[in-house]
């Protein structure tokens, strides 16, 4: 854990769980094992990120979320509380995400709409 991140104690890190600097991790959110959050990532209260699942640099998590296993949310965006995304799906820069995305999908924009599947050609 980066020591300019402000973590609460009632927040869960599970073994090899980083927290980047400026991060913020409100009570009662969790980070699964290997889960990343990047720079400046700021994560709600109940929110968690399975195994693998990495939020890149100024993601705004809102409270509740659930981020699976392996899932991506890149650069600046933003989830609309009680969001869900699921294992290995992708969510684009600069996105917001005001509904669920399912496993393995890559959305973008605002608000953020399926574009293809993980893997497509």
């Amino acid at each position: 854990m980066d020591p300019s991140a402000v973590v609460s104690p009632s927040a869960g890190l599970e073994p090899g769980a980083y927290v980047g600097p400026r991060c913020v991790v409100e009570p009662r959110a969790s980070l699964g094992p290997c889960a990343v959050l990047l720079g400046s990532v700021y994560l709600a209260h109940h929110s968690r990120l399975e195994t693998y699942a990495c939020c890149a640099n100024s993601a705004s998590v809102a409270g509740r979320c659930a981020i699976g296993e392996a899932a991506f949310i890149g650069a600046n965006v933003s989830l609309r509380e009680g969001v869900a995304i699921g294992r290995n799906a992708v969510v684009g820069l600069g996105s917001t995400v005001l509904e669920s995305v399912a496993d393995g999908i890559v959305v973008v924009g605002t608000p953020a709409r399926p574009l293809s599947r993980v893997g497509a050609a």
